[in-house]
């Protein structure tokens, strides 16, 4: 095994071996000479207990068990008497496991042993592994037999070892030491004339073994699914599959490259491209379904078809197929899971993109807007404010109190002037609310008597003065006291400046506090800058949310809240419950085309452990034969390329991660009700299952 000392021999009998050139590789794995800095790699898989179940490895293991095993691997190496490879997976370049090859004492034997990362096993990297170290093994004229052993109970190595090419010699009983016993141990062997040859490791050369789906399995496996296959030619451009077609067959690719792509609103989605060892139409074949994607030749393309009846005619047969056929689609549908999530993560953030820049484009155009037109207030300020010293300081003592301003009474004027200004900021604060037809009205009276004043153009200055509640009355009488035409226009002139300034300040401020009140919005929705697991107020995500989606209804739809008072907040991970509040909402807006009413109510769950939270739209509901599937993948009641099917899938997927319930309370014609019940606490992660774990 890779673990562990090799068998002494005599040197005499042990066949030199140098590292291979060019290495040992296939299209997923390479078989390279170990690095020092494959420790901590390496001390890390072996650090799980499954390794350490079936091989003698130090218990726990430490980087400098691995440091120590490295240092071994190396002086083999330069012995050119035991060969250690470093399993990489091609895909990301990392370790995945670990083989040993071992000349063992008898000559003309050898062994092969290996391990294999916990994330990297049930993918076929150790089949292609021991078949290219068996086909590099047997390049040694002097090699007649390989050995592959394992305990008694890793059926998961037994199975390696069959696909491979090893035949099952049966068990030896009491034969292996381990950890301080002897064990029982089965033995599998390959021999020169069962096809161990340096160019196949054991398999003829078929094209079958290349392609993924099948790469595990024996000669004689292959053959039975050749039997069956036909050959297809495709020129570039032509198609293979078509959108919504039967699922009748699947497809091997042997060679060229294929687009994958799916209809949207725009045209073709691209969704990924294919090459030779791929596997297409499995999925449909399987569940009888149809294509959910066109697939069409990016390159000349050859490929086997496998029709369906031919397949499980094949699978009822040879039980390895099944096994095979299973751990790719498996591993399929987990790919298929995380594209979906992530496809539906990007629908929400183009969601959240779009209300965003909607909502912010309003108040950032105001203050801009304010901003430009205050440079210009400002300067007009400045001039009349210089003006408004004249007519103030001819004003005399008691002049407010006794009417009109006569000359020669400068003691008066720094009282006028503060007073002028404390009403002018009294009224800026608490502008009053004014309907339309009062405030028109006070803007005719007060810019005839600005117009009366000979103020040329009276229409802003005049909007501004009733802004800060005026009317003509009250500035005449304002007015009243500066006893000349042109003291009265100075005067006008700087009330109409001041409240013009204080106007487009106000006007400022209010355009800043939404956009802050939107990026507080957007903060509590995304919960930036806070832990994954968080106790949260669900009102609170779901006013948010609101705020996000806020161009979407606030032309024509009314929205009723019904918050229960009390609640108590409760445990989620992050913002991911935001994004379900986003698919429902969003839903129910576009169930109702944008007007309607919508009622959003939170209650506590029954017997008080956590929410029940009721989105209910006034739409023309869900049909019968639909409602039973609105939670189905790629399920859609709307138009082609108007919605991806998924974002119910995703969030009863949420709802579920967090221990609690999403359903369709009611439907019909007055509309439909989603409910979503959460406990108060997320539910306990389940417990890893050792005996879920492959084996080496």
């Amino acid at each position: 095994m890779p673990h562990g000392e090799p068998v002494p021999t005599l040197p005499s009998e042990r066949p030199r071996r140098d590292p291979p050139d060019p290495p040992l590789a296939d299209e997923a794995v390479l078989l390279r000479v170990p690095r020092e800095d494959d420790a901590t790699a390496i001390a890390a898989a072996c650090a799980d207990p499954e390794v350490a179940r079936w091989i003698p490895v130090p218990v726990p293991y430490t980087l400098a068990d691995a440091r120590a095993f490295l240092e071994l691997a190396a002086l083999g190496w330069a012995d050119g008497d035991h060969a250690t490879f470093v399993i990489e997976d091609r895909s990301t370049g990392l370790l995945a496991g670990m083989l040993g090859l071992d000349p063992g004492a008898v000559p003309g034997r050898a062994s092969v042993g290996y391990w294999l990362a916990p994330g990297d096993r049930g993918r076929g990297l150790a089949t292609r592994a021991v078949r290219l170290v068996a086909g590099w093994a047997f390049a040694d004229p002097r090699l007649e037999r390989l050995e592959l052993m394992t305990l008694v109970g890793n059926d998961a190595s037994g199975r390696v070892a069959l696909r491979a090419g090893f035949r099952r010699e049966g068990i030896l009983r009491h034969y292996l030491p381990f950890r301080g016993t002897t064990v029982d141990a089965v033995m599998y062997a390959m021999i020169r004339d069962e096809g161990g040859d340096a160019d196949g490791a054991g398999t003829p050369d078929e094209p079958l073994a290349r392609v993924s789906l099948f790469s595990g399995l024996a000669p004689a496996e292959l053959a039975r699914i050749r039997a069956v296959a036909t050959e297809v030619a495709l020129p570039a451009g032509a198609t293979l599959i078509s959108e919504g077609d039967p699922g009748d067959a699947l497809f091997l690719v042997l060679e060229g490259n294929l687009a994958v792509t799916t209809r949207a609103a725009t045209g073709d989605l691209p969704l990924t491209t294919v090459g030779p060892g791929a596997v297409q139409g499995e999925i449909a074949v399987l569940e009888g379904g149809v294509r959910r994607a066109t697939v069409r030749a990016v390159t000349p393309a050859r490929l086997l078809r496998i029709g369906r009846d031919d397949l499980f005619d094949v699978m009822a047969r040879e039980p390895a197929i099944i096994r095979s056929l299973a751990a790719t689609v498996a591993g399929r549908l987990r790919g298929l899971e995380a594209s979906v999530q992530e496809q539906e993560r990007l629908a929400s953030l183009g969601t959240l993109a779009a209300g965003l820049a909607h909502e912010l484009n309003n108040p950032a155009a105001a203050a801009r807007s304010s901003a430009g037109r205050l440079l210009d207030a400002l300067d007009e300020w400045d001039r009349a404010s210089a003006a408004l010293g004249t007519p103030v300081a001819a004003a005399p003592a008691g002049a407010a109190h006794a009417g009109a301003v006569e000359p020669g009474s400068a003691p008066l004027a720094a009282e006028l002037l503060d007073t002028l200004r404390e009403e002018v900021a009294r009224r800026a604060a608490d502008p009053p609310f004014l309907d339309a037809l009062d405030a028109a009205d006070r803007r005719d009276a007060v810019g005839r008597l600005l117009s009366s004043l000979g103020i040329s153009d009276p229409v802003e200055p005049a909007a501004s003065l009733v802004a800060l509640g005026w009317d003509g009355n009250q500035l005449d009488d304002l007015l009243a006291p500066f006893g000349t035409d042109e003291a009265r226009l100075v005067v006008a002139a700087w009330l109409a400046a001041s409240a013009l300034v204080r106007q487009l300040l106000g006007e400022v401020t209010l355009a800043a506090g939404r956009i802050s009140e939107i990026v507080a919005s957007v903060r509590e929705y995304t919960y930036l800058d806070r832990a994954p697991i968080q106790r949260i107020d669900i009102t609170a995500g779901l006013e948010s949310t609101l705020v996000i989606l806020r161009s979407k209804w606030k032309a024509g739809v009314t929205i009723e809240r019904a918050y229960a008072t009390g609640l108590q907040p409760i445990e989620a991970y992050g913002s991911e419950l935001n994004q379900v509040w986003t698919n429902l909402i969003d839903n129910a807006i576009a169930a109702m085309d944008g007007s309607g009413h919508l009622r959003i109510s939170v209650l506590p769950a029954p017997g008080g452990d956590g929410v029940v939270v009721e989105i209910r739209d006034t739409g023309p509901g869900i049909p019968d034969e639909a409602a039973a599937h609105v939670f189905d993948p790629f399920f859609t009641t709307k138009e082609v390329g108007a919605g991806t099917g998924l974002g119910l899938y995703i969030s009863r997927s949420i709802v579920e991660r967090h221990g609690g319930r999403l359903e369709v309370a009611s439907t019909g014609p007055d509309g439909t009700c989603f409910r979503t019940t959460l406990r108060a606490r997320l539910p306990e992660p389940p417990s890893a299952d050792p005996g879920s774990a492959q084996g080496r």
